[in-house]
Parts: C-alpha cells; structure tokens; sequence
C-alpha cells in the first residue's frame, strides 16, 4: 500500500530514512505505534529503525515526532 501525505506535511519533515514509509510495502517499513498525543509525537512499541532521527527514548518507551508517521497513524490506522 502506498500512503498519500499532504505535501506541505513531507515538506516539515525531516526524514534521515529517504521517506521509506512512502515507498512500496510500506507497511513492512514502519514503526508500530500505541497511542498518539496531540499530534505532535507517538508511543512505539516497534522500532523498525532504532537511530532514527525522529525517533527518542522516554523513560522505559520509545517516541516517534516523525510528522509524516503521525499522519500516516492519523489517516490510515496503521
């Protein structure tokens, strides 16, 4: 499945990773979020990549602020 983002969105975002979440079999590229807060970050319980850049550790959880992730959560479910 490839997802379609809001270009003003992928714009905002920096991304060390070459926008793999976009690109063919994406769902295999992607973190597994829990919950979103707010929009502006989310609690992973799967990293697909641990040094990503929008990726950090809080207390014993992993966080993801990737924009384009939240909005892929937000519009798809996934």
């Amino acid at each position: 499945m490839n997802f379609e983002i809001d270009s003003d969105i992928i714009n905002k975002t920096h991304c060390d990773k070459d926008f793999i979440c976009l690109k063919e079999e994406a769902e295999d590229n992607i973190c597994k979020i829990n919950k979103c807060f707010d929009d502006k970050f989310c609690s992973i319980s799967k990293a697909k990549f641990e040094n990503c850049i929008n990726c950090f550790s809080f207390g014993y959880s992993r966080m993801c602020k990737c924009p384009v992730r939240i909005e892929i959560f937000k519009k798809y479910g996934i």
